[in-house]
């Protein structure tokens, strides 16, 4: 097998990548929107000042059958890295191969702790899927073949961590549930001076506001966390391209501070809920309800048939919400494995 390890200016620089991930992904219904978010993390490997990036391709016969990229990032605690751009075709012998290159260039840096599958960082798109059902993939959602999963987890990992999406064909069950509690959420609010906004586009200064909460919440305890400053946040989540997507946006304030949020996709008749997020401080007094009851009771208004809950770390306290009416559909991993001298 040919090994071609590469310094690349940006996404385009290599073609043959482009190719690969075509003949894998092509057939897709959301493959431009796939193919635009793996060019942006690409690119920002390649422009990070905090990003060493050493990405490796492989052939037989002249053909591309593999690729894959070690990412040592600086912000990430020392002597860990992240593996990524992890793409192959369904071969066990090929996988090893890949799999013994990317770790002796992880070694070779000094890298212990090899974390993955990440594009870039966990702000971008990653994770593979574990398992998988007939419900079509959403926009946002990582792609990846299931024997990516089946390969790795084969690879000794010494972490798996898992995450979940679900849809609730009815969500009549959580809304009643939350509708009990409405008085008292009510009062919790009014009392606290805390107010829920709703909108439909996003300015340039509350982006940076929920990066800035981001930063907090979403910290070096959770998996993966790499903190971005606020040029590479806007450079990453544009307004204008949040705002092709975006359904409602549903902001937290305390007094005139957001220490909240809960952001929407639609498509057709389905919402996809996408992210919870409540500052530290505030959290365990009732306001994660609030925004969940408010996100559910103008999807109620709007009609909305189904709602989606997806890529949620499994473990987390949406758990806590009634599940019984819930079909998880798609299940994710990502892995730690550590790697001896």
């Amino acid at each position: 097998m040919k090994i071609v390890s590469y310094s690349p200016t940006d996404f385009l620089s290599e073609r043959y990548l482009t190719f690969f991930l075509k003949s894998l992904y092509g057939s897709k219904d959301n493959y431009e929107f796939f193919l635009e978010e793996y060019a942006r993390a690409f690119d920002y490997c390649c422009t990070s000042t905090h990003i060493k990036f050493y990405p490796i391709a492989f052939f037989q016969d002249e053909k591309i059958v593999a690729h894959a990229a070690l990412i040592i990032d600086d912000r990430l605690p020392q002597q860990q890295a992240f593996f990524g751009f992890l793409e192959l075709v369904d071969d066990v012998t090929v996988f090893e191969f890949v799999w013994q290159e990317i770790t002796a260039q992880a070694r070779f840096h000094g890298v212990e702790l090899l974390k993955g599958p990440v594009n870039g960082s966990v702000w971008h798109q990653y994770r593979c899927v574990k398992n998988d059902s007939s419900v079509p993939f959403f926009k946002t959602e990582p792609i990846s073949p299931l024997y990516y999963y089946k390969f790795l987890s084969q690879a000794n990992p010494a972490v798996e961590v898992t995450y979940s999406s679900g849809i609730r064909e009815s969500y009549k069950v959580i809304l009643d549930s939350l509708k009990k509690n409405k008085s008292t959420i009510e009062q919790k609010l009014t009392e606290g001076n805390f107010t829920i906004k709703v909108t439909k586009e996003i300015l340039l200064t509350t982006l940076l506001s929920i990066a800035k909460l981001s930063a907090c919440v979403f910290d070096d305890k959770s998996w993966g966390y790499t903190k971005l400053d606020d040029i590479e946040f806007s450079r990453l989540y544009d307004p204008c391209k949040i705002n092709e997507h975006i359904y409602k946006l549903f902001l937290l304030y305390h007094d005139t501070e957001l220490i909240g949020y809960c952001s929407t996709m639609r498509v057709g008749q389905n919402l996809i809920c996408k992210t919870i997020c409540i500052a530290s401080e505030f959290q365990g007094i009732g306001l994660g309800n609030a925004l969940a009851l408010k996100m559910h009771e103008e999807a109620k208004i709007d009609e909305i048939e189904k709602i989606m809950y997806v890529l949620v770390k499994d473990g987390n306290q949406v758990h806590n919400y009634p599940t019984e009416d819930v079909t998880f559909f798609r299940k994710y991993a990502v892995f730690d494995f550590k790697l001896r001298s």
